[in-house]
């Protein structure tokens, strides 16, 4: 049985023939808006991207069926302009359902906003009507450039390996359909870091995206295969790195061997610096037999550690003669003579098509207040031990002699001026240990001089002299004048879980640093300038002592002083504040999903409650490629961290992960 064109406006069918018969409707696909590029020497021009595409315009010309009274008639075109009004006032406009007459198949255009057009009063003609309570209405509807169809649910992926791939096929449509990344964590933690990249028109199934040590060259480079515990090693075979060591030269420490990949790629490097450093590494790639490139070094941004690092982003082109292949190397440099790097795998995250990262960073406010201390009321002279502070408790000093005393000039400090020292000397503010807190002091020296051993810090997490968890600018003679770091002490063990080298301290200007400290064992140092407004420097870690159930998990704050040098020189601290900060910023909390979309990228809260922007996001809309006439499937990467990667370590890099990708196919012309 035949049936009639469907047209449905957020509800109001517009062909029911009780109410309306729709006597015209054309929806023209919408103008494309391309960019064009053209040069001197060229002939032509060329399409500098895939073009995009102006609003859609749909015209209707309906009829009321006929009413037995005039009122009733108008009431009837009311609903119209009503429907047309109400599209207004929607950002993403309402839906038009359109099933073509005979038809099963049906799309959505996204009406954002309407008018009448035309309501003729005439006795005869096409438009006639009027006088017979059935009146003609001409409508113009503006809507998004595409007809959408109904979103197709995918089937989720899991791996507890560095990444999740999955593969989407048979995607209908005339352009790339709008998706949906859904990202699940499956390993009960929290996740600090998130990126995605898709490839679709030269993805080959027989190309891996990760390139291990045990399937690297060593032969004619200058690394060679060894163990380092904590690599990734699937294959248990032995040798799960290869190791380098390094000088001021740049050293070519691993290949990659021939691959066959053809596309645009950014390379993720999981490496572990040895030594003193600075160590610097890079990606040089030669195209089938033709000359070495290299990106630009990146210097690793914590030594001691695994972490990953973005080595940039390589296009390989196809062939233009013999067998498709191409082969890359790392390369890597160190300040400091005899320094080590060891290379653990290569990760080629898909970027033609679609990149993007989500990363659990942002300001740190705090939502309470629990103890500070200005020493405005310190008198000069006056040992700082015992004072009881305007908030949070009395003082509690210990370690190496001579205490924090007050300023005679300014008032409202307490220095230091003592001269080789072999230990600390550290204030700890009251009785009250805290789990997620924040402590922060600010301070600066007299000396122009540079002074080797100095060293200023602040402490979050306080048990005792041998158990504390600390960020503290230090004074070096080697290799840069001053370092910035995050340590634990823990059984009278000392370790740097963060550091960043040459962080230049001037002299009679005040620097604040913040450090503040999470259940689940985050860790984030701040250093600032002269008002506490954008840090300088931003340092992350995780430990699991610091985490629930460390020795660390919490502690009293404080602040401490140090000079191991014999010149004299002052140091002041003032401004002292210790607080609960605000939530840590997550990108997926743990059991919970990250949703990468076509126009957003949203987390779920921890009690799968509520949805928001993630932190922080950077890159492409989540779109897939339609398959198009010969049919291409997408392959899609996606992998989470979780610490922000790009300043804390890549760690437990098998945290089992779950990927999911839906889409809505857009159409331009009909349905599919």
């Amino acid at each position: 049985m035949a049936t009639l064109e469907q047209l449905v406006l957020d509800g109001l069918a517009l062909n029911d023939v009780t109410n309306y018969r729709l006597q015209g409707f054309d929806a023209p696909p919408p103008k494309k808006r391309s960019e064009w590029v053209t040069g001197g020497d060229a002939d032509g021009a060329a399409l500098v991207r895939d073009p995009l595409f102006e609003n859609r315009e749909i015209t209707l010309r309906v009829r009321v069926t006929q009413r037995a009274t005039m009122d009733l008639a108008l009431a009837a075109v009311a609903a119209i302009s009503d429907k047309l009004e109400e599209a207004d006032k929607h950002p993403e406009g309402l839906d038009m359902v359109w099933t073509p007459a005979n038809g099963t198949k049906s799309v959505t255009f996204k009406v954002l906003s309407g008018e009448v057009t035309g309501l003729p009063v005439t006795m005869d003609g096409d438009d006639a009507g009027w006088f017979k309570n059935s009146p003609v209405v001409n409508v113009t509807l503006t809507c998004k450039p595409f007809a959408y169809g109904a979103e197709v649910v995918g089937s989720g992926t899991s791996s507890a390996t560095p990444f999740v791939t999955l593969t989407v096929a048979g995607v209908t449509g005339d352009v790339p359909a709008e998706g949906r990344l859904i990202v699940t964590d499956a390993a009960t933690q929290s996740r600090r870091y998130a990126e995605w990249g898709l490839e679709q028109r030269y993805y080959d199934v027989a190309q891996s995206l990760i390139v291990e040590s045990d399937n690297m060259v060593t032969s004619g480079f200058g690394g060679t295969g060894t163990t380092r515990t904590g690599a990734y090693d699937p294959n248990a075979t032995g040798n799960n790195v290869v190791r380098a060591t390094l000088w001021r030269d740049p050293l070519a420490v691993v290949g990659t061997g021939n691959l066959g990949h053809v596309g645009t790629y950014r390379v993720k490097a999981r490496v572990y610096g040895s030594g003193t450093g600075p160590i610097r590494a890079r990606l040089a790639w030669q195209e089938g037999d033709g000359p070495f490139r290299a990106n630009q070094y990146v210097a690793l941004h914590l030594l001691g550690q695994f972490i990953e690092v973005d080595l940039g982003t390589i296009t390989i082109p196809p062939k233009d003669l013999g067998t498709q292949r191409w082969s890359g190397r790392v390369e890597a440099v160190s300040d400091t003579p005899g320094d080590t790097i060891d290379v653990d795998y290569l990760v080629l995250v898909p970027a033609g098509e679609g990149y993007g990262k989500a990363r659990g960073v942002g300001s740190i406010a705090a939502t309470a207040l629990n103890g500070y201390d200005d020493f405005t009321s310190l008198g000069a002279g006056s040992g700082l031990n015992l004072r009881t502070a305007p908030a949070g408790g009395a003082w509690a000093t210990s370690g190496v002699a001579t205490d924090f005393v007050g300023t005679t000039t300014p008032t409202g400090q307490v220095f230091r001026q003592t001269t080789a020292e072999a230990t600390r000397r550290f204030a700890i503010l009251g009785t009250t240990n805290y789990t997620d807190t924040s402590s922060e002091v600010w301070t600066f020296y007299t000396s122009g001089a540079f002074l080797a051993g100095v060293t200023a810090g602040v402490i979050a997490r306080w048990v005792d002299s041998s158990n504390y968890l600390a960020a503290q600018w230090q004074a070096q003679s080697s290799p840069y004048p001053n370092a910035f770091q995050i340590y634990q002490v823990v059984t009278g063990t000392t370790t740097v879980l963060a550091s960043w080298p040459g962080a230049y301290f001037s002299p009679n200007t005040w620097w604040g640093i913040r450090l503040t400290a999470y259940a689940s064992g985050s860790v984030i140092a701040e250093l600032f300038l002269g008002a506490p407004m954008s840090p300088l420097i931003t340092l992350r870690a995780t430990s699991t002592a610091v985490a629930t159930g460390g020795a660390l998990a919490t502690g009293k704050p404080g602040f401490f002083d140090m000079n191991t040098n014999s010149t004299v020189t002052q140091r002041a601290y003032d401004f002292f504040r210790t607080s609960t900060p605000s939530a840590e910023p997550l990108v997926i909390n743990s059991t919970r999903a990250l949703e990468i979309r076509s126009d957003s990228a949203l987390r779920a809260d921890s009690t799968n409650t509520y949805w928001g922007p993630v932190p922080a996001y950077r890159g492409a809309r989540f779109l897939v490629p339609q398959a198009g006439d010969e049919n291409r499937t997408s392959r899609v990467l996606v992998k989470a961290h979780r610490q922000d990667i790009e300043a804390s370590d890549a760690g437990n890099v098998t945290d089992n992960l779950t990927a999911q990708v839906n889409y809505t196919p857009r159409y331009l012309v009909v349905p599919r």
